[in-house]
């Protein structure tokens, strides 16, 4: 086998773990899955997981408008105490 050929093998490898990689995050983007699975999927430590879901711009919680709104006003009642 030529050396040509081993590195299509090692590129296609590279590709399979790149497309199961971007699988799993639309998964996890469209709510397929739940972060943890798709942390253990990708085999990653907390803080990589969270720099990567950074990266793909997928955020870290997903507050409903309303929800959101009265966590920041719950904030900022502590706040003012």
């Amino acid at each position: 086998m030529s050396e040509t050929n081993t590195v299509r093998i090692d590129n296609l490898d590279s590709t399979n773990e790149q497309a199961q990689k971007y699988l799993i995050l639309e998964m996890l983007r469209r709510g397929a899955i739940s972060k943890v699975e798709a942390r253990t999927q990708l085999g990653l430590e907390r803080v990589e997981f969270l720099e990567l879901l950074h990266r793909h711009r997928i955020p870290i919680a997903n507050y409903p408008p309303d929800e959101f709104d009265a966590e920041v006003d719950a904030v900022k009642s502590l706040l003012s105490k």
